[in-house]
């Protein structure tokens, strides 16, 4: 949530809130449903390597959006 403060300005805080709450609550909902759905068609081994395979592909997205979004000139430290 801070990250989301963190890159939203101050007039539309609430709205960067409102989706991450909305995707947060999207992913627990649709989770367990494809989960479902995957351990019908394969085992549960099947079922966590597809859930594994998700979270890398979340986790490499994350880091390039980060990438993306902070890209800061390095501060000088005036001593």
């Amino acid at each position: 949530m801070a990250l989301v403060g963190d890159i939203i300005s101050k007039d539309e805080n609430a709205v960067g809130m409102g989706f991450f709450n909305l995707l947060g609550n999207f992913g627990i909902i649709t989770g367990p449903l494809i989960g479902g759905i995957l351990v019908t068609y394969t085992d549960i081994i099947g079922t966590f390597f597809v859930a594994g395979l998700i979270e890398l592909f979340s986790l490499l997205a994350i880091l390039i959006l980060m990438s993306l979004v902070f890209k800061e000139k390095p501060h000088k430290m005036n001593l």
